[in-house]
């Protein structure tokens, strides 16, 4: 069993016609995540999942892989198609990028997102 807390801090500002900025508001919002490991190692379960990675500059912290949800895996049968480089510039990753991000990236052919059901719980009151 793992734990992981997320917290996402809004800001409300007020810009005046001078260009200074005047703060209004400020929340915290901190959520906890509880995963139920089940994979063998601590790296083989996905970070992030899409169609259409743009990774960009990308910093990954902590273990795990991108998949990258293909319907087509030609572009990865070539002879140098899964090389690091390659993984690269399949999901579009630009100058930045850690250096071992395109060992973490992997195809996967066939498979969708979750339904977005999956997701849906009772209706929830925060305190």
């Amino acid at each position: 069993m793992g734990e992981g807390i997320f917290e996402i801090e809004g800001i409300v500002r007020r810009v005046h016609p001078s260009g200074t900025s005047q703060p209004l508001a400020r929340t915290l919002l901190t959520r906890s995540l509880y995963v139920n490991a089940g994979v063998s190692a601590p790296g083989d379960w996905a970070a992030l999942a899409a169609h259409h990675l743009r990774v960009g500059p990308a910093q990954v912290k902590g273990p795990g892989r991108i998949l990258h949800l293909v319907d087509d895996d030609h572009p990865y049968r070539e002879s140098d198609g899964c090389t690091n480089e390659s993984r690269l510039q399949h999901a579009a990753a630009t100058k930045g990028h850690q250096a071992d991000l395109g060992s973490r990236i992997w195809p996967v052919l066939n498979r969708e997102l979750p339904a977005s059901t999956l997701f849906e719980t009772n209706a929830a009151v925060d305190p």
